[in-house]
């Protein structure tokens, strides 16, 4: 199922709502699945949105950790979790992350007409 997703946090802070709901939302297709980690000596749950063109991860959307489905209806799901992010040195970071998920479907406006405009050119491939 495809989603637009905004992310509420920002390195781990909630971002303020005007920002929120003035950003863009990143559109693919929803994925969870298990994951060995190896670092934590566990499986995880990973949300990842992919790209239905290419098959690959959304450029700019890491994936989730530890992914949980907060709330669901049929305009909006909330997923939590942390994304891992590479610092210094190779050391790796844990931020908490927020994904606000909008079906596909659900869009209007300019996300409307870009979501329709990347199906119309996928199809003419």
């Amino acid at each position: 199922m495809e989603f637009s997703v905004i992310r509420a946090r920002d390195r781990g802070m909630l971002r303020a709502r005007h920002q929120v709901v003035a950003s863009a939302g990143v559109i693919g297709e929803f994925r969870l699945r298990d994951v060995k980690d190896e670092e934590l000596r566990r499986h995880s749950k990973v949300a990842t949105l992919v790209d239905r063109i290419s098959g690959g991860p959304v450029a700019g959307l890491p994936p989730l950790w530890d992914a949980v489905l907060g709330f669901a209806n049929s305009d909006q799901w909330i997923v939590t979790g942390f994304e891992q992010v590479d610092g210094d040195g190779g050391t790796r970071y844990d931020h908490a992350q927020t994904w606000i998920m909008t079906p596909a479907d659900k869009l209007t406006g300019a996300e409307a007409v870009a979501y329709n405009r990347e199906r119309i050119s996928g199809i003419r491939r």
